[in-house]
């Protein structure tokens, strides 16, 4: 009987340190394997906090379209999107630990360099610069070419920012300098239409959805649309130009290796969706707080600035090298800029592992 008691008490014994022995593997019931390139959904999802500084922007529109599509869902994930002000603010609360990615210009990495902090990309969601050089239409005549411009007045967001940097390379790539024109700091893109409207700018350096609107207002005339390939070419011969992506910091990299393949995997499900979609597709899947009021504005913007996207997150060296050789035109004097190794601001291994 005592036998017979132990060999009993053996088994159980057995049997629970085989129950243990599988959980701690991942056999037990409360997880999924996790694969790389597939759905990487466990049952218990993990929460991870997104910023961005723009709802509804084309140009960072993959983390709406993932929200829209269950793509987190599909990875695990529980994302908490969190909209701050501008980009500087949302890559600051990066640099903090107060989030865990957010959707920035890889310019942002850069300046983080610069300030000895390392951000770095790990999916790209737009390979070309997305801006327009608009020009007043009623120049048409008289402005054919970049060269034309020389003298007058050319609006940009601010002084420093994005589009100031772009005018600058397109004026120096034309034989020109900034010191040939007037750069006028317009403040926020809805600020464009005012100043085209009274003359207060000749031309000026916009995206969307600005551009498609004066554009359809008849204000505006483009003159280098980098939204698609042939007018990126005309700044940028060849590589792209490597604009908005995923960025994170290195603990995330190196600690918590899962939580950022999973997040990569729902951004290239997302970079794909749109690739193989059409835009009126696209946003008939978007919510209503994301679209806007005017949803034929916004569908004519997404279509505009879609080949801009990029189709597999793949970040590469020559189109962030072009990025920095537009700052170096910008700041020739930015020793930081000049020495900076364009393949140490991104990090594509949970881009390659979501192709397996």
């Amino acid at each position: 009987m005592k036998a017979h008691t132990m060999k009993k008490s053996l088994g159980l014994l057995t049997a629970v340190t085989l129950s243990f022995a599988l959980v701690a593997c991942g056999g037990g019931t409360n997880t999924k394997e996790t694969t790389a390139g597939g759905t990487a959904a466990a049952e218990k999802t993990v929460k991870v906090n997104v910023g961005s500084s723009s709802k509804g922007a084309v140009t960072a529109i993959q983390i709406e379209v993932a929200q829209a599509l269950g793509f987190f869902k599909e990875e695990g994930l529980d994302a908490n999107v969190i909209y701050f002000k501008s980009g500087t603010e949302s890559a600051g609360a990066l640099v903090s630990g107060q989030i865990d990615f957010s959707v920035n210009a890889v310019d942002h990495a850069i300046k983080a360099r610069e300030q000895n902090k390392t951000l770095k990309m790990i999916a790209s969601f737009t390979d070309k610069p997305s801006n327009t050089l608009l020009v007043s239409s009623s120049l048409k005549d008289s402005v054919k070419s970049v060269k034309d411009l020389k003298g007058k007045k050319i609006g940009v967001t601010g002084v420093g920012s994005g589009t100031h940097i772009l005018t600058t390379y397109v004026l120096q790539k034309n034989g020109m300098t900034a010191e040939d024109v007037q750069i006028v700091p317009i403040g926020s893109a809805s600020n464009f239409i005012a100043a085209f409207k009274n003359n207060a700018i000749d031309a000026g350096m916009v995206f969307d959805p600005t551009s498609t609107q004066l554009t359809d207002m008849s204000y505006t005339f483009p003159l280098i649309d980098m939204s698609d390939d042939a007018g990126t070419k005309q700044v940028f011969t060849e590589g792209g130009y490597q604009f908005t992506g995923l960025l994170t910091t290195e603990d995330v990299i190196n600690n918590k290796k899962d939580v950022a393949q999973r997040m990569v995997n729902a951004m290239i499900k997302s970079n794909k969706y749109i690739a193989s979609h059409k835009a009126e597709e696209i946003v008939a899947k978007l919510p209503a707080d994301v679209v806007g009021k005017d949803k034929d504005l916004y569908l004519k913007s997404f279509a505009h600035t879609q080949p801009a996207i990029s189709k597999d997150g793949v970040v590469s060296k020559k189109a962030v090298e072009n990025n920095l050789e537009a700052l170096k035109a910008y700041d020739p004097k930015n020793e930081a800029v000049k020495t900076l190794d364009a393949a140490s601001l991104y990090d594509m291994q949970f881009v390659e592992n979501s192709k397996k």
